[in-house]
């Protein structure tokens, strides 16, 4: 799941708090991208590291969080789009 990067800070905070505290996510993938040797960051060259997030082709990466995901499926359905429809939120989100 990714959302843009225009986002509310509480949830940016909670995303931030989230990669920190995932080891293979929060410490490797950020190693890599930010110092990895070059056959190996060649590959993955959509995705980016940017102020205690990770990016994918721009979108923010959402981690493997039910909380998380239930404040991103919010925060489209009440704030960004208003009430379209579950598969219209869920056709934005993805």
């Amino acid at each position: 799941m990714a959302i843009p990067t225009g986002m509310d800070l509480d949830l940016k905070a909670a995303l931030q708090e989230d990669i920190k505290a995932d080891r293979v996510i929060g410490e490797k993938l950020r190693s890599i991208l930010t110092s990895g040797p070059r056959h190996i960051t060649k590959g993955l060259q959509e995705w980016n590291y940017k102020d205690g997030l990770f990016l994918y082709k721009g979108l923010v990466y959402v981690p493997n969080n039910e909380n998380l995901k239930c404040k991103v499926t919010q925060l489209f359905h009440d704030q960004v789009m208003g009430h379209l429809g579950q598969w219209k939120t869920i056709e934005l989100i993805t």
